[in-house]
């Protein structure tokens, strides 16, 4: 099960768990500004934020396990095995 936690004061920070006993070889990646990032439908997204967080990389495209904007958007993908 991973497990995400978010602590505001003056700061923000933002952590989470990767609860597996394997690496699937993520590693920490930079996407700089405004990366084209080319979808399956053939569409490419060209006007974005840096991004920065932990990723498995696949041809040179970013797989993010979590991440964060330049502006402090954080996401990250839970699994919650057998229960969500």
């Amino acid at each position: 099960m991973c497990t995400a936690i978010t602590y505001r004061t003056v700061d923000f920070y933002f952590g989470r768990t990767l609860d597996n006993d394997f690496s699937y070889g993520e590693q920490v990646t930079v996407t700089p500004r405004n990366y084209g990032f080319c979808f399956r439908n053939g569409k490419t997204l060209k006007n974005h934020f840096a991004i920065i967080g932990m990723a498995y990389v696949v041809q040179g495209y970013p797989l993010y396990y979590d991440a964060v904007n330049e502006k402090g958007l954080c996401v990250t993908g839970l699994n919650f095995v057998g229960n969500a």
